[in-house]
């Protein structure tokens, strides 16, 4: 167990993370201009750098950004080998499916 989380009440099975982190900083501006390569980079330094501080959930919008900063976020984790269990993300290799809602349920 992680700083950033703590256990459920009995009966859950996942603990409860106390740390999020907010993506509506990610995707570059708020302009209508697209986002960059460079801009994905950082936001994977970003989404590494909260991993690392064992935060695992993030905080996403489609309107932060004008939706870049969901769009970064994805091509984030399209390249993260780690993000199995992230925002409820599942990788298309290990389950055949794209969603990356982080409504979605990780079971």
């Amino acid at each position: 167990m992680t700083p950033a989380t703590q256990e459920r009440p009995a009966g859950h099975l996942k603990p409860v993370q106390e740390l999020i982190y907010g993506c509506m900083g990610l995707g570059g501006s708020w302009s209508l201009e697209p986002y960059s390569s460079a801009q994905v980079d950082e936001a994977a330094a970003a989404v590494d750098a909260a991993l690392e501080a064992g935060i695992t959930l993030f905080d996403h919008a489609d309107i932060y950004r004008g939706g870049k900063s969901e769009a970064v976020f994805g091509e984030v984790l399209a390249n993260t080998p780690v993000c199995g269990n992230v925002s409820g993300c599942r990788p298309s290799a290990a389950s055949g499916s794209t969603n990356t809602d982080s409504r979605a349920t990780t079971t």
